[in-house]
């Protein structure tokens, strides 16, 4: 996370969590009235599993040189003001 943009972020994080609060017992809620609990915790641990796996594809060193130069370039331009 860049230090210059660490509130953007957090806002971000927490809306999802928030999200997250609603959509994951709705899921659950709606597919064990429709058929049965076992079908829906199997739903909430595909969509655990399929977020595992999607991370796989996360680059953090990437990220982690975007976020220093994000931060470099708003440093310089708020710094040469």
């Amino acid at each position: 996370v860049p230090d210059t943009r660490s509130a953007e972020f957090f806002g971000f994080f927490g809306f999802f969590g928030k999200v997250a609060a609603v959509i994951g017992p709705m899921l659950y809620t709606v597919l064990a009235v429709m058929f049965d609990s076992r079908v829906a915790i199997s739903s909430l641990a595909v969509l655990i599993i399929a977020g595992t796996i999607m991370m796989r594809w996360v680059d953090v060193e990437d990220g982690i040189a975007v976020a220093t130069a994000e931060d470099a370039r708003i440093r310089g331009i708020t710094e040469s003001e």
